[in-house]
């Protein structure tokens, strides 16, 4: 009997309790409902605003692409029409005549060694046919051991050796004797140079002291221009007397 007394006791206390906490729990639903709600309208507004984020990065990044794309394109046709094509120089100012790329008397660019170092010199393209190459120590230093012939410039006055395996230095002389063509502005004549006197550089001759005939470089010298002294008592093309300066040294090779 103490038992079902307890257990009604029980019964109706549990009831009440029951109830508070169904309650309780409508309401603590609707609470946690509206919360979640809210989060979630939270998160969708967070994950439409990085979505938002993407579309803008991603729209810079296909217009930074096009522009690489451009910058490329552009590259690669520089490349084709110029860069992979090394400009080639001709080796003297002969070379620049043969081919048709005169443009008279003045200054070209040359590769006398043929290594890739072309070089800014004066091409006389008018006496005497032209190819004349203006002998620079680039230019003399590249001479080899095959025929050439030098030309003496003063004025519009010239001295024309004859054919030679000699190569000019600018630190030495050597003699070439023999027949010298000249012209002195009006007429042209041949002095034959026998030896006798020595020079200073280049290639040259005299046939003794004052007074005689002779091509003689000596005295006064300019590599970096090409120019220098040349002594020619006789026959004097130069109109000066004896030593003229400055006479521009040039050579032709065959």
């Amino acid at each position: 009997m103490k038992n079902l007394m307890k257990m009604i006791s029980g019964a109706l206390v549990f009831v009440p309790s029951l109830a508070m906490a169904a309650g309780n729990g409508a309401a603590n639903g609707n609470s946690s409902r509206a919360g979640g709600i809210g989060a979630c309208e939270a998160s969708v507004a967070q994950l439409q605003a990085q979505v938002a984020a993407l579309t803008q990065a991603l729209a810079a990044s296909e217009a930074a692409r096009a522009t690489c794309d451009g910058a490329l394109a552009d590259c690669q046709r520089a490349l084709d029409e110029n860069s992979c094509t090394p400009t080639t120089y001709p080796r003297s100012c002969r070379a620049i005549l043969e081919a048709g790329n005169s443009h008279g008397t003045g200054t070209y660019a040359i590769d006398p060694s043929g290594a890739g170092f072309p070089v800014q010199v004066v091409c006389e393209m008018e006496i005497d046919g032209g190819g004349w190459t203006r002998l620079v120590p680039a230019v003399a230093n590249a001479l080899g051991g095959g025929e050439k012939k030098y030309l003496y410039v003063y004025g519009s006055s010239y001295y024309e050796s004859s054919s030679t395996t000699l190569s000019w230095s600018w630190d030495y002389y050597q003699e070439l004797l023999g027949l010298y063509l000249y012209f002195d502005g009006s007429n042209t004549g041949v002095l034959d140079c026998t030896g006798g006197e020595g020079g200073d550089f280049g290639v040259g001759c005299s046939s003794g002291g004052g007074g005689t005939e002779k091509v003689l470089t000596i005295y006064g010298r300019d590599p970096s221009n090409g120019t220098g002294t040349v002594c020619q008592d006789l026959p004097d093309a130069f109109h000066v007397g004896a030593c003229a300066d400055p006479v521009a040294f040039y050579v032709y090779e065959y």
